[in-house]
């Protein structure tokens, strides 16, 4: 008997059953660094985020396959800050009364029903509260804390801002085709530059051509695309080719197990919530019980915060402005998800405190 190769039929065996895992989902991927990046995401205040860990995971994974320019590990340990019991600051710049519906910019009430808003460099995009037959809302738009004009029939949610603030991108969805609107916004007004149908817009998550619309810049040029190609258009003039493969793998430059990390609007920071908690057998809404930060590219400059025991059960986050994130806690209790404070920490120095409404 040959011993030698009777081993290594065995282990060709035993190798052969052994099956590779599956890759990661490059659509999902695709959708999720379209929803991230550049974006001014307007939360509802109640989304549930049961499945948060599985599409995470998911996305950690992806982000690390053939990243380039994934930042380094840290050298030494990351300085971590332990808030003390945290002060009252300056109210929330932008912030809707639940109950009433009613939208504050800056301590100043402004007319009609809202359910979210937010405000970057000065403009603020906020949604109502009547939505049309498919849950697409109209969005108000406010410059400078003046309403300037509406939005309508917003698809998911979602508006692209551009980094300067001076143009706007959405979807509207018409049945059997999406349809990309651009708009110009100053503080005479919202003007339309211009409309293009894209079908793929609104095939759905499960099909391999489903296409999302991903970013705007200020001269009206946006980026859309998906797993098979990727486009760039600009108002005037006919689609062209682009090529967006950095897309699908998220925000760049920060350490390999930050989830989901939100860059600020100018990219020069970005953020992720950290110590995830286990919401039990029960199961329940995700929560996280500290805030990590730092300049893309530069491990040397990440901070983690952690939030005293009376306010450490965090559920969101968003910037207020490119150097203030504002986190949004609850009670400790996973299977509920009632706002108990909004907390504003800046990067700069690591400081937090609460910001309370108007």
């Amino acid at each position: 008997m040959n011993i030698e190769q009777t081993l290594t039929d065995e282990l060709r065996v035993v190798a052969a059953a052994v099956q590779p895992p599956p890759p990661p989902d490059v659509a999902a991927l695709v959708r999720q660094a379209a929803r991230t990046r550049g974006r001014t995401r307007l939360r509802w205040t109640t989304t549930t985020v049961l499945a948060a860990a599985a599409v995470i995971a998911a996305i950690v994974l992806g982000n690390q396959i053939g990243r380039p320019d994934a930042a380094p590990s840290p050298t030494k340990p990351t300085p971590t800050r332990t808030a003390d019991r945290l002060p009252v600051g300056s109210p929330l710049r932008t912030y809707v009364e639940l109950t009433t519906g009613k939208l504050y910019i800056d301590g100043t009430p402004e007319s009609g029903f809202w359910n979210d808003a937010s405000t970057v460099d000065g403009l603020t995009l906020a949604f109502g509260r009547t939505t049309n037959a498919s849950g697409d809302a109209d969005v108000g738009v406010f410059r400078g804390g003046q309403r300037v004009g509406t939005l309508p029939h917003v698809s998911d949610h979602v508006v692209e801002t551009s980094p300067g603030t001076r143009a706007v991108a959405w979807v509207e969805n018409h049945d059997t085709t999406g349809v990309i609107v651009v708009a110009q916004v100053s503080k005479d007004g919202v003007h339309e530059l211009g409309r293009l149908s894209v079908p793929e817009l609104v095939l759905g998550g499960d099909n391999e051509s489903d296409e999302n619309l991903i970013s705007v810049a200020d001269d009206g040029t946006v980026t859309y695309g998906g797993i098979l190609s990727g486009h760039s258009w600009r108002p005037g003039s006919a689609p062209k080719v682009a090529d967006i493969s950095s897309y699908e793998y998220g925000p760049q430059g920060y350490p390999p197990r930050a989830e989901d990390v939100r860059p600020n609007h100018s990219g020069t920071w970005g953020a992720w919530l950290t110590d995830e908690r286990d919401p039990g057998t029960g199961g329940g809404y995700a929560s996280w019980g500290a805030v990590a930060f730092q300049q893309p590219g530069h491990p040397e400059t990440k901070v983690k915060v952690t939030l005293p025991a009376n306010d450490n059960d965090i559920r969101d986050l968003y910037w207020e402005s490119d150097t203030d994130l504002i986190l949004r806690t609850s009670y400790g209790d996973a299977s509920a998800d009632a706002v108990k404070d909004y907390v504003r920490c800046s990067v700069t120095d690591g400081r937090c405190e609460v910001a309370p409404g108007p």
